[in-house]
């Protein structure tokens, strides 16, 4: 097994390929079921003036139907910092 170590500047191109065949069409959508689906960071305050949900999107593969799912990093960062 080899563990590969992306660059910052290499980043973003993991959202370009399937992390499973590694085929490049890539379609942009959400997952929904009653609404949003939102990801609520561990160990947050209650009390905040910024709200603790950060929105997730997804893409999914042409080829083999594999489902991505992403989280917004600046509202990462920024209910972190808010924590601290």
């Amino acid at each position: 097994m080899v563990q590969v170590y992306r660059s910052k500047e290499k980043v973003n191109e993991v959202h370009e390929h399937c992390p499973l065949c590694r085929h490049t069409d890539l379609i942009d959508g959400d997952i929904q079921g009653t609404g949003h689906v939102y990801f609520r960071p561990g160990k947050t305050k209650f009390w905040t003036f910024l709200d603790c949900n950060i929105k997730t999107t997804t893409k999914m593969c042409t080829r083999c139907g594999a489902v991505q799912w992403y989280g917004n990093k600046e509202k990462l960062v920024a209910v972190k910092q808010e924590d601290e």
